[in-house]
């Protein structure tokens, strides 16, 4: 039996922010689904329209962020270990592939239990470059409102279960992004508050007392070397 490797979550990886792990799901969904479908794209709410107005968008896979919890990692008081869930909802015309096909599928033609295959052949066990723990997929199940008010088409979603570890801002702290590609650099394009920049370390002072009480006996200046 194979084990499961567990991802370094304690690395000096910056966190992703929800958004980028939907942004790559989404990617290789879309490379790797080809023709099975016609639309790959974040949800917004596509399954409260009218059937005739998502007609061109079958077969689909819609993803999602469903929920996040956390809990504290290790001892320290800023650092927290993110459980997310991330949903992909599969829709297309049909159960099942359509039997009359019989070349390479073709949009509106695949069904969605194929769907539903491929879609968690393509995740599970990914992390797409990201610190994060290596999606592990779970339920399959057809949304809760729709049991009880069916659609015209079938619609079911694929549950994703991922972590990352966050980091938390001390006590008091404003956040202080390092460059435009920082997460926190959210702050500073909305006119958020920000902390001044701690400044560069020039040096370390060691002072070595025989005496807590009186001046040091001995002192050493250890420069910070400058980066290459």
């Amino acid at each position: 039996m194979q084990a499961m490797t567990q991802p370094n979550l304690q690395g000096a990886t910056a966190a992703p922010t929800p958004l980028q792990i939907e942004d790559a799901i989404i990617d290789r969904l879309r490379q790797g689904l080809g023709q099975l479908v016609a639309t790959v794209d974040s949800y917004r709410g596509e399954l409260e329209l009218a059937p005739a107005e998502l007609s061109n968008r079958f077969p689909a896979a819609w993803v999602g962020l469903r929920s996040i919890s956390s809990n504290p990692a290790g001892t320290g008081r800023e650092r927290h270990k993110a459980h997310a869930r991330f949903l992909v909802t599969v829709a297309d015309r049909q159960v099942r592939p359509d039997p009359a096909v019989t070349a390479a599928p073709t949009p509106g033609s695949s069904g969605s239990y194929p769907l539903i295959y491929a879609v968690r052949r393509l995740l599970a066990g990914q992390d797409f470059g990201l610190a994060i723990q290596e999606l592990q997929p779970g339920r399959v199940f057809i949304p809760r409102r729709f049991c009880l008010v069916p659609l015209a088409y079938p619609v079911y979603v694929c549950e994703f279960h991922t972590a990352w570890v966050d980091g938390a801002l001390a006590n008091g702290q404003w956040p202080c992004p390092e460059g435009t590609q920082d997460p926190d650099a959210l702050f500073a394009l909305n006119k958020g508050r920000l902390d001044t920049p701690a400044g560069d370390w020039l040096g370390t002072t060691l002072n070595y007392r025989l005496d807590p009480q009186r001046p040091p006996a001995a002192q050493d200046q250890l420069p910070t070397r400058p980066r290459p």
